[in-house]
C-alpha cells in the first residue's frame, strides 16, 4: 500500500531508512485519518448524494429514469469508475452501447415473463424509508414497485445500501429483498442479470476502436483463481476487475454474500466491462435445460439479497482481495471493533444447526426449510413453566459464553397482532432464574417492549429508553442488532435502522452469561445469528434440553 517492496540484500542503513518507511507508512494507515473518513448524505430532488470528506462519492438517482441506480461512482483518487454513457453521452472514449447498463444497478429480465434488464418493465421508487447519517457509514432504504409495460405492478423490493470506506477504498453495500406481493412471483432462466456494474473503459479487458474505446487495459480475477474473459458463466464467491486510469492503478471488486441463495452464484462477466452476479441464467451458464434456473416465490413471501462492492486502490494482490471478502462474509464492517472476533456465525443452512441449541421445550421449535434455506422457527407451543414470571420459549446457545458481545440476526413474527405480539433476546443467561432479555413488541408498557432483566424474581423493566413499539408487519424479516458492553453496563438494541437504538438500558448484575433466541409466549423465525465479540468462554450449558 505504501508503493514499495523490501527485500533481501540491502545494506544496514537501507534497511533502517525502509523500516522507517514501513513503519510511517503502517501509521498512515491506520490513522484515523486513514480509516475514518466522513460519510456525509443529503437528500436532492429524485437523488441521494453521498460525500466522503465533502468530495462526492455516489448519487442514488431514482426519478428520470426506468429504473434506479447509483452514478457517478467514485473511487480512490476521486475516479469515476463507472461508465458515464448514457447518463452523460459526451465523455470521449466511453462506447455508446447497451443504454439500460447504467453506471451501477439491480434489474432482472424474465420476473413475471417481464423484462426489466432491458427496461421494457419500470422500477419505480414508492417510499424513501429512512435515512442514516453516521460519521463513518451512511446508509438509506427505499421501498421499490416494479412495474410491468403497462404500469401494473408485478411484485416491490424493499433495498438498503450503506456507504462506508475501508484504508484500501470505498464500499457500497446492497441488500434488496424481492416480495411477492401482488401473487406468485416466478424470477426465469435468463443470462440477463442482476446485481451489476458497468466499469469505466480503461477497465475493459479489450479495446473496441470501432466504438471509440482505445485505453482499455482491464485485468479479471475471480475467487476460484480464473482470469480473464474465462469469467464469464463461472461460479465464484466474488471477481474483481482493475486497471489504470490517469497513470493509478484502480479497481472494484463485487462480492457475493454466503447467505445468499444459489451462493456462490455464477458472474455474467464481460470482456467489455459488465460485470454482474446472476444467480438465476443455468441454462446458460451450466448447458443445463431451459427454465433449471428459475426462482418461484410464492405470494406473501420474499426473498434476500446482499452485495458488496469495494473501490479498490491498486491490483487485486495487493488490495487483498481475499481477505476483504473473508470480512465481508464474516460480517464485519465500519461498526464492529477492531478488537471483536466473529465468535459464532449460523444462517441455518443445515437442520444440524438446532445441534447448537438446547430448548425449554423442544417440541415447539423446527428447522423450517424455506426455498433457498432454512431457518429456526417456534410455532409457539411450550409445556415449560419457568420458577418465576418470565419467558416460556427459549432456544439457547449452549456451548459459549460471552461479556462484551455485538449480535445480530434476522427475525420473522408469524404470530397474530396486538399489542404484546413479540420476539425476544437473551443474554447474560446464568441459569433459568438470572438473566436479561429483550422483549420487541408491537407497543410499549411497563410488561412488553422493553430491557428486562429476571433476578430471581418475576421480570423487572430496567430500560431507560425505549420505543412506542415496532410494527412487525405479515411475512416480513426484521433486522436487529444488541450491543453489550458489562464494563459500562451498557445494552443497546437497534431494529431495522441501524442508526438510532430503539432501546438503551445501563445494569451491571451480570459480567457474562449464554445467549438465546425466543419468545415470552408467541411464535416466529430466526436467521442468520452472527455474534461478535473481543473473547469467549467455550463451556456447555445444562439448563434445558437438546432436540
Amino acid at each position: 500500500m505504501c508503493g514499495f517492496e523490501c527485500r533481501g540484500g540491502f545494506g544496514r542503513v537501507r534497511i533502517v531508512l525502509v523500516g522507517l518507511l514501513v513503519f510511517m507508512c503502517a501509521l498512515a494507515v491506520n490513522s484515523p485519518a486513514a480509516e475514518k473518513a466522513e460519510v456525509d448524505i443529503q437528500t436532492l430532488d429524485g437523488k441521494l448524494r453521498v460525500e466522503v470528506d465533502g468530495d462526492l462519492f455516489t448519487e442514488y438517482i431514482y426519478e428520470g429514469y426506468p429504473k434506479p441506480f447509483l452514478y457517478p461512482v467514485k473511487g480512490p483518487y476521486g475516479m469515476g469508475l463507472t461508465r458515464d454513457f448514457p447518463m452523460n453521452p459526451d465523455v470521449e472514449g466511453d462506447a455508446h452501447d447497451h443504454d439500460h447498463h447504467k453506471s451501477l444497478w439491480f434489474a432482472q429480465d424474465k420476473v413475471n415473463g417481464v423484462r426489466f434488464w432491458a427496461e421494457e418493465g419500470r422500477i419505480v421508487q414508492d417510499e424513501l424509508v429512512s435515512v442514516s447519517d453516521g460519521e463513518n457509514e451512511v446508509s438509506f432504504t427505499t421501498k421499490n414497485k416494479w412495474l410491468n409495460p403497462d404500469g401494473e405492478p408485478v411484485c416491490t423490493d424493499t433495498r438498503t445500501i450503506s456507504c462506508s470506506t475501508l484504508p484500501v477504498g470505498r464500499v457500497i453495500d446492497w441488500k434488496i429483498t424481492l416480495h411477492a406481493s401482488h401473487g406468485d412471483l416466478k424470477i426465469g432462466d435468463t443470462k440477463e442479470g442482476t446485481m451489476a456494474i458497468r466499469t469505466h473503459p480503461n477497465l475493459r479487458l479489450t479495446n473496441d476502436p470501432g466504438r471509440g474505446v482505445t485505453t482499455a487495459n482491464g485485468k479479471a480475477l475471480n475467487s476460484q483463481g480464473t482470469r480473464g474473459r474465462e469469467l464469464w458463466g463461472q461460479r465464484a464467491s466474488w471477481v474483481d476487475y482493475w486497471g489504470k486510469i490517469k497513470g493509478k492503478t484502480v479497481g472494484v471488486a463485487i462480492f457475493d454474500h454466503p447467505t445468499n441463495p444459489r451462493h456462490p452464484t455464477w458472474w455474467h462477466a464481460r470482456h467489455y466491462g459488465l460485470i454482474a452476479a446472476n444467480p438465476f441464467g443455468l441454462h446458460y451458464f451450466e448447458n443445463m435445460a431451459e427454465g433449471a434456473g428459475n426462482m418461484k416465490i410464492p405470494e406473501g413471501e420474499s426473498v434476500t439479497f446482499r452485495y458488496r462492492f469495494v473501490f479498490h486502490k491498486s491490483d487485486s494482490q495487493k488490495a487483498d482481495v481475499p481477505q476483504l471478502y473473508r470480512d465481508y462474509a464474516a460480517g464485519r464492517d465500519a461498526s464492529i471493533p477492531d478488537n471483536y472476533e466473529l465468535a459464532y456465525w449460523q444462517p441455518f443452512d443445515d437442520k444440524s444447526a438446532l445441534d447448537d441449541f438446547e430448548f425449554t421445550d423442544p417440541s415447539g421449535w423446527r428447522f423450517a426449510e424455506k426455498e433457498m434455506n432454512g431457518c429456526l422457527e417456534t410455532t409457539g407451543k411450550s409445556s415449560y413453566k419457568p420458577k418465576v414470571r418470565s419467558p416460556r420459549i427459549i432456544a439457547l446457545l449452549s456451548d459459549r459464553k460471552f461479556g462484551d458481545f455485538i449480535l445480530e440476526a434476522d427475525l420473522l413474527q408469524t404470530g397474530r397482532e396486538y399489542g404484546h405480539r413479540d420476539m425476544c433476546l437473551f443474554y447474560g443467561f446464568q441459569d433459568p432464574s438470572h438473566y436479561y432479555y429483550t422483549h420487541i413488541a408491537t407497543q410499549t408498557d411497563p410488561h412488553a417492549h422493553n430491557i428486562f432483566i429476571v433476578n430471581d424474581e418475576p421480570r423487572t423493566k430496567i430500560s431507560t429508553k425505549t420505543t412506542e413499539g415496532v410494527d412487525w408487519g405479515q411475512n416480513e424479516w426484521h433486522h436487529v442488532r444488541l450491543e453489550r458492553d458489562v464494563s459500562e453496563g451498557t445494552i443497546k438494541v437497534y431494529y431495522d435502522d441501524m442508526s438510532e437504538p430503539i432501546m438503551l438500558a445501563n445494569d451491571k448484575t451480570f459480567k457474562e452469561g449464554y445467549i438465546g433466541f425466543g419468545t415470552f409466549d408467541d411464535q416466529g423465525r430466526v436467521d442468520n445469528i452472527e455474534i461478535w465479540a473481543p473473547k469467549m468462554k467455550k463451556r456447555s450449558s445444562d439448563f434445558f434440553e437438546k432436540k
